[in-house]
């Protein structure tokens, strides 16, 4: 449901995720009662392109996120992540706020600053057409910083704090 998203994430949504909303109707109707109509901009190509934009469960997409996150982690380094993690995607922007670009700012800086951490840093995935992930280790205040790329349009981006409460004037 993501404008950047490939072919593969078009084609299991118009498959999978269709056929969900016709056995829950009142999943898509949930969904339908918030949609707004927007026009987006490709930022590379500079198109735009008209398309409906919808709330989310921020909540639940993050428990989601910080247990794929936690997993990998312990996939990737052998070890369990008990501490706290912070989770960024950069896919979740306001659309309809009046201060919207305000609010994206820091999204994008998150977006802006994973890119330039993760170049040159090994990409891991089976099928990185659906999902990928990669991983810089000792960063600053943290343990790790994972990009997580889903469909090879939406990323999220993970930190794994040293400490549970940052400095103060630092964000995580």
């Amino acid at each position: 449901m993501n404008v950047p998203n490939n072919t593969t994430a078009q084609n299991h949504f118009f498959k999978a995720v269709m056929r969900s909303y016709q056995e829950r109707p009142a999943l898509l109707n949930s969904i339908a009662n918030t949609q707004v109509a927007v026009e987006v901009e490709d930022s590379t190509t500079g198109q735009r392109q008209k398309t409906l934009a919808v709330q989310v469960d921020t909540s639940r997409l993050n428990n989601v996120f910080q247990m794929m996150a936690r997993a990998l982690y312990f996939h990737h380094f052998g070890t369990q992540w008990t501490k706290d993690v912070k989770i960024h995607p950069s896919f979740i922007l306001a659309v309809t706020e009046f201060d919207a670009e305000e609010l994206n700012a820091p999204v994008t800086q998150m977006a802006t600053y994973t890119e330039e951490l993760m170049e040159g840093k090994p990409v891991h995935g089976e099928n990185l057409q659906v999902f990928s992930y990669q991983v810089a280790e000792d960063v600053e205040l943290f343990r790790a910083v994972m990009r997580l790329r889903f469909y090879e349009g939406s990323n999220v981006t993970v930190l794994f704090p040293l400490s549970t409460s940052l400095e103060p004037g630092v964000e995580a």
